[in-house]
């Protein structure tokens, strides 16, 4: 009986020591190429062959792109694709994609001190305080404008203009600031910039002066009004901010009332300027030295009011902001600069919200082409002061310009002329047409 067994049992096993012995043939070739290169199928630890989903994927790639002996097998290969190909648009596409572009290849006789920690070329570093593409700020000591040959200069550089700006101790409003915008007939922009002597302190100084532009309900009339805070006041610059903002709202109400132009009360609308003023600083627990400012304010009508294409404007001020009227030669003061009568009577002397009953009021006929600006005295002295500037501005703005443009043409750069610079300024269309 177990010599039976015996047999039997060998008789079982003979078939799978057969397969046994021929099975590593079998994965050698499964698993050899023809020149010896790895296939796709891989030895596993149970000495078994599998293919996986990265096996199939090479499969597949190996359908579309042949084996080419520059790269080992499934390098892509461009060549051309025919409408009646059988390939799928994905593998179309695949084909049609550009080829990356080759590596740069740097020249041996680059320096070393250009490279990078990674090997790669990097910018050369700028020289302190000057950016990439910006030239350095310079006084000219030779005249003209240190920032560059746009920036409009009188006389020769200031070096105040070299130094770089900085930012007030607490948050304040932009150090510059610009508006524009057409309203019936008339063109109107205004801008605002700190002066060198804010600006360039570390910290700097706020911008002081101020201005708002708005309309009655019925957009028949522009208003503007334009505020100076003092130097010596600590919070003159928000004053001058709530005073621009309440003389406009103020001049409007009247307006949008059913006052004229003749019968708008300037000391009414100061008083209300000079109460929110100084509602603004005991609300804050500032004492009203801390919030002084000199404001100015004028009423446009938006059409002509006359069968010969004039206009009467009306104007206010309590201190020595200024009112110009363009001639084709230079600049006619309305309101005067300091001295004299009537709404010339308004010097520092008198300011906001201490003496709102010192406002006076005047109109002024403008006609088609007049130019009227608005300032403060950091434009205004320039204007009465500086040589050529008179005649220079009263080119510039013979026609409408930019916001950002006047902007620039404020912030000029002259000797001895550094106080912050405001400046509103409307254009009476010319032959009925704006601009």
């Amino acid at each position: 009986m177990t010599a039976g067994l015996v047999a039997g049992f060998g008789v079982s096993i003979l078939p799978a020591a057969l397969f046994f012995s021929v099975w590593p043939d079998q994965r050698s070739r499964r698993t050899l190429g023809p020149i010896g290169q790895l296939g796709p199928g891989r030895v596993g630890p149970d000495m078994g062959v599998r293919r996986d989903s990265r096996d199939e994927r090479i499969a597949e790639q190996e359908r579309f792109f042949p084996a080419d002996p520059r790269g080992g097998p499934g390098r892509p290969v461009a060549r051309p694709w025919s409408p009646g190909s059988s390939e799928t648009a994905a593998h179309r596409d695949a084909e049609r994609a550009p080829a990356l572009p080759a590596p740069r290849l740097r020249r041996s006789d680059e320096s070393a001190d250009r490279r990078g920690p990674e090997g790669r070329d990097r910018e050369p570093e700028p020289a302190p305080g000057i950016w990439p593409g910006r030239p350095k700020a310079t006084a000219d000591r030779n005249g003209g404008s240190a920032r560059g040959p746009e920036h409009l200069s009188f006389g020769r550089g200031t070096e105040l203009a070299a130094k770089p700006w900085r930012l007030p101790e607490r948050p304040a409003h932009p150090a510059m600031v610009a508006d524009q915008a057409r309203i019936g007939d008339l063109e109107v922009r205004a801008a605002s910039v700190v002066g060198t002597w804010h600006r360039t302190p570390d910290p700097a100084q706020p911008r002081q002066d101020d201005f708002r532009i708005g309309h009655d309900s019925s957009y028949r009339h522009l208003i503007v009004a334009v505020a100076d805070g003092m130097s010596d006041s600590r919070h003159s610059d928000l004053a001058a901010t709530v005073t621009c903002a309440a003389l406009v709202n103020e001049l409007r109400n009247q307006l949008d009332g059913g006052l004229g132009l003749a019968e708008l009360d300037a000391v009414s609308a100061f008083t209300g300027a000079a109460s929110h003023v100084a509602q603004t600083a005991h609300q804050r627990g500032w004492h009203h030295n801390d919030v002084r400012a000199v404001a100015i304010a004028a009423v446009v009508p938006t059409g002509t009011t006359s069968p010969g294409g004039s206009r009467e404007a009306w104007l206010a001020r309590v201190g020595d902001a200024t009112a110009w009227r363009r001639h084709p030669a230079g600049w006619e003061p309305l309101t005067g600069i300091s001295g004299g009568s009537g709404l010339r009577t308004g010097g520092l002397e008198c300011f906001l919200p201490f003496t709102p009953e010192a406002a006076a009021a005047s109109s002024v006929s403008l006609v088609a082409g007049d130019v009227l600006a608005i300032t403060t005295d950091g434009f205004s002295d320039a204007i009465a002061g500086l040589p050529d500037a008179e005649t220079r501005f009263a080119e510039l703005w013979r026609s409408p310009v930019t916001a950002p443009e006047l902007l620039r043409h404020i912030d000029f750069e002259a000797r001895q002329h550094h106080d912050d610079r405001t400046a509103a300024v409307v254009w009476c269309p010319v032959g009925g047409e704006c601009g």
